[in-house]
Formats: C-alpha cells, sequence, structure tokens
C-alpha cells in the first residue's frame, strides 16, 4: 500500500490510471489534479508539477518513449528536459484531436496512437514520412485552395498554386513564417488570375507561373510578378489560358494552352519586351499539324523531342520534332476512349510514361508500347494517375493509401499526379483546405 502526498486544496486522491514505464523503471500514476511518478527501487513518490489540477484520465507510452497523458484538458506529451506539448481540439482542423475529454489511450505494435474520447476515436498514425498540415497553420486564415501545381524552389522556398491564387511560404511549419498569398485585386501581392495552372523554375532558376491570364515572371528584388501578355503572328490566337511551359535547351519557353494550340518565344526577349504583347517565334495550331487547340501539358524527351498531351482530341498525345516541325501521333487508334491520356512523363532511361483513368502503360520515342500495361484496382472519376520516374529503381512505384506500400505493384489508392523533378512536385486535386507534406 502506498499513500500518495496531498496535493494543494484537494482531498480526492482517486487514481484514475497507472503505466508501468520500464525504461525508467517508475510507476506512473494518474488521479484527479495531478501525475504522480512512484519509483519502486527507492520508494519515492515525485509529483509532476506541469499537471498541476488536471484530472489525468489516462496514460501510455508512444514510440519515442515520451509519456501521453489524456487529461479533462485535451493530450499532453511529456518528456524530461523538454517543453511540454499540449494538444487540444481545433475547429478549423478535421484531422485535429476529436475532443478534449481523453478517456483512454492505446498505442499499437507499430506505435500509432489511438484515444478514446467523449467525441469518438482519433487516431495519430506513426509515420514521420508524411505530416498533414492545414493551409491555415500556414497563413493564418481560413481561406482554402484547391492545389494543382506545387514546387519547393533553389532557394528553399514553397510555391503552392491553385483555385484561389498562389501562396509563398518558407517554412511549412514553425513560428516564423514568411507568407505572400498572391491573388487577383490584391493590392500587396497581385497576380494575374487566381487559378494557377503550372509552376516552373528555369535554367536560370526563374519562377514562371501559367494561369487562366497568361504566364507570369516572379521578381525577387520587389516580391511581385511580371505578367506577359502573348500572341500569334496573326493575333488571332493568344496565352491568356496557359496550362504548362517548360524551358527547352535553345532558351525557347514552350507554352500550352487551352485554345490557343502551343506557343515558343524566345525568353530572353520576352523577359526584355517592353510590356505590350509579345508575338511568339512559333506557334503549333491545327493549323500546321497539331490534331487540336486545347493542351494539357507539355515535356521534353531527351532527344530534344516535345510531347504534348492534347485534350478532348481525336489524337491525344503527339510528338514535335523542334528542328523539323514534324507532328507525330502517337498511338492514334489505341489511347481512346477509357484508355484516354491524363498525364505523360519522360524518365530517365528515355521511355515515355502514361497514365490513364484505370491504369498505366509506357512507350518508346518512336511511339511503340514497350510495356504491358499495369491496370489499377480501383480508382476514382476524379484520380489521376500516378507516374513516378524512380530513376535507378526498375519499373514504376505506386504508392497506395496506406502509405507503407511502396512494393512497386499496383495498388487500391493512388497518390495523385506526382511529377518527379529535383525541385518540383505537381501534385492534383488535393484537399481544399490541407495539404500533405
Amino acid at each position: 500500500e502506498k499513500d500518495l502526498p496531498l496535493s494543494g486544496n484537494r482531498s480526492n486522491q482517486f487514481v484514475n490510471s497507472l503505466l508501468e514505464d520500464t525504461a525508467r523503471g517508475c510507476i506512473w500514476i494518474g488521479t484527479e489534479g495531478c501525475l504522480f511518478r512512484y519509483t519502486p527501487a527507492d520508494g519515492r513518490t515525485q509529483r509532476i508539477d506541469a499537471f498541476h489540477d488536471n484530472s489525468v484520465k489516462s496514460l501510455a507510452l508512444d514510440g519515442s518513449g515520451q509519456l501521453l497523458v489524456g487529461t479533462d484538458n485535451g493530450l499532453y506529451v511529456y518528456q524530461e528536459g523538454e517543453p511540454l506539448l499540449h494538444v487540444v481540439h481545433d475547429s478549423r482542423n478535421l484531422q485535429s484531436l476529436s475532443n478534449n475529454i481523453i478517456w483512454t489511450i492505446f498505442a499499437d505494435r507499430e506505435h500509432n496512437i489511438w484515444l478514446g474520447t467523449d467525441y469518438g476515436i482519433s487516431m495519430s498514425r506513426n509515420n514521420n514520412a508524411l505530416r498533414y498540415i492545414p493551409i491555415s497553420q500556414i497563413t493564418g486564415t481560413g481561406e482554402g485552395n484547391q492545389f494543382y501545381s506545387m514546387l519547393r524552389d533553389t532557394h528553399g522556398t514553397y510555391w503552392f498554386g491553385g483555385t484561389n491564387g498562389l501562396i509563398r511560404f518558407t517554412q511549412p511549419l514553425g513560428e516564423e513564417q514568411d507568407v505572400a498569398w498572391y491573388k487577383m485585386g490584391d493590392r500587396k501581392y497581385p497576380l494575374s488570375h487566381n487559378r494557377v495552372r503550372h509552376l516552373y523554375e528555369d535554367r536560370e532558376r526563374q519562377l514562371w507561373v501559367a494561369t487562366d491570364g497568361s504566364i507570369s515572371r516572379y521578381e525577387p528584388k520587389n516580391r511581385q510578378f511580371v505578367h506577359y501578355s502573348i500572341v500569334d503572328s496573326t493575333r488571332r490566337y493568344n496565352a491568356n489560358w496557359a496550362y504548362h511551359l517548360f524551358e527547352d535547351r535553345e532558351g525557347k519557353l514552350w507554352i500550352a494552352t487551352c485554345l490557343g494550340g502551343i506557343f515558343v518565344v524566345d525568353k530572353q526577349n520576352l523577359m526584355r519586351s517592353s510590356g505590350g504583347p509579345y508575338m511568339a517565334e512559333k506557334t503549333y495550331s491545327i493549323h500546321n499539324g497539331l490534331s487540336g487547340m486545347f493542351i494539357n501539358q507539355l515535356i521534353p524527351d531527351r532527344e530534344g523531342n516535345v510531347w504534348a498531351l492534347l485534350y478532348n482530341s481525336a489524337n491525344s498525345i503527339e510528338k514535335i520534332n523542334p528542328r523539323t516541325g514534324e507532328i507525330t501521333h502517337i498511338a492514334p487508334d489505341e489511347l481512346t476512349g477509357e484508355r484516354t491520356p491524363n498525364f505523360i512523363l519522360s524518365a530517365q532511361d528515355g521511355h515515355i510514361w502514361i497514365g490513364f483513368p484505370g491504369g498505366v502503360t509506357r512507350v518508346d520515342l518512336v511511339g511503340h508500347f514497350v510495356a504491358r500495361e499495369l491496370h489499377l484496382l480501383r480508382v476514382d472519376d476524379d484520380d489521376v494517375v500516378t507516374t513516378v520516374d524512380v530513376g535507378c529503381v526498375a519499373g514504376l512505384v505506386l504508392a497506395s493509401e496506406d502509405l507503407r506500400d511502396l512494393r512497386c505493384k499496383t495498388s487500391q489508392y493512388l497518390v495523385r499526379s506526382v511529377d518527379h523533378h529535383p525541385f518540383l512536385g505537381d501534385g492534383r486535386s488535393v484537399r481544399r483546405d490541407s495539404l500533405v507534406a
């Protein structure tokens, strides 16, 4: 039998929970108003003052040996010599603690933490690779954004663009944030259009953004965007609805547009232009070989050809030889219907990976299929098939919802549309109010 020290004005020493801690050689005792540490070796009982007046209802140890303390006032994470971490319910965050009254804590064999509360069960996954971060934690506002393109530039700055402008920040987590949200009509951080389709960092480490208001270039000196208006030689077509862009080996910017085809401009000449409409040096359209005018994506291959992904066209993928202007229709009779592509990627081994709803396939630089199709077990209607260039690893890695299943096989749920690049991640259909890092 062990008598506990009295705690202030509390006469109720009702014990709610006990936990044996073999690493510390002690017994943790949770009561109404106190947490005690009892060491059997010397018979000492120590009151932990950090939990004074908290009703300690449950105790557990996490995978790192930290003490988890469930109370009527949320969850505490305790480690000697470290600041006390206090976790509470946040109404702005669907992934936060469901309720502050925690009756029981359970750590499973994989060190996931299960919390039984007054309002259901909360679970914290033991997965250091992925962290759920609400946008509000970065921006400090309740506004949302459905991200279409995400990029971390060579300076370590994060850029997230989508349906509600472009967010620039330096740290996903932490108290000190350098955040700017670029939007249409914003006096401090204006942007030509709120719908951001693509972010790209060129060979000179300059950031370009493709929006439904043409393309813009970021000027670090004043932290503003320079907007460019681009037209063809007839001024009939323009690049106002820009969907994708990249810089080729010759310093030319290739711009994919909706209803304007493809525009090719000299980057240096464009940057030196006076600010009026800039006439593209070259364009590709239905008038010189393209099958359609709505271009979703452009990628270069290792031979200098440019592959174009078209939307709602008789030929979904076309290869352009910039030296000759020749346009080749890739598998025109095969990539149709349910196999209509929605993403393409150029792998380091020279092959072109093609994703379509329900599967992926691969072609060589001539356009011949070189691998059997990989069919997925389940893909929702709005999912974009993931294609990830894994470099020295042979094959394609598909990540399931479990996020631990990375065994080079098809899986039930997929990470959505990731373009593997040293500084670029192009993620589509991410939650409007959150992101996964």
